[in-house]
């Protein structure tokens, strides 16, 4: 009887490390150019990983990724470690959390609020046309 109540447990753990896969990339020294320069459209998070606003941010940030999966790409790199740490520097970092709106390789600092819904208001600013994306509603109602 102790084995199908293991077997069970095991499937639901199993179930939720992968309905909980982060949608945010991890980027290091290696993938960040080819990452970040080939991407129409990316938010990158600059942390430290022991900066306590940082882990304020993210799973508000995860949160917006999950929200924008297939829309926009998020990306975060920890420029406490190295060879990550020159990455942050060449890129003009000087505090945590930074966050930059890449477009076609070219970034923007992000400033505004940091919650869910700023988060997700900013990346789709970004999009072109986004507004005309859905048919306009026909007259008469059909």
């Amino acid at each position: 009887m102790r084995f199908p109540f293991a077997f069970s447990l095991a499937a639901f753990f199993a179930f939720l490390s992968t309905s909980a896969a982060s949608q945010v990339i991890t980027l290091t020294a290696a993938n960040f150019d080819s990452v970040v320069k080939h991407e129409p459209l990316i938010m990158v998070e600059f942390i430290a990983s022991w900066c306590p606003h940082c882990q304020t941010l993210a799973p508000i940030y995860e949160r917006t990724a999950t929200n924008l999966q297939g829309t926009a790409k998020f990306a975060k790199i920890d420029c406490s470690k190295a060879p990550e740490s020159e990455i942050c520097k060449a890129s003009g970092i000087q505090g945590y959390p930074t966050l930059l709106i890449y477009r076609n390789g070219q970034h923007t600092e992000y400033k505004n609020q940091r919650d869910v819904a700023a988060l997700t208001d900013a990346m789709l600013a970004h999009i072109p046309n986004l507004n005309n994306r859905c048919p306009a509603p026909r007259e008469g109602g059909s």
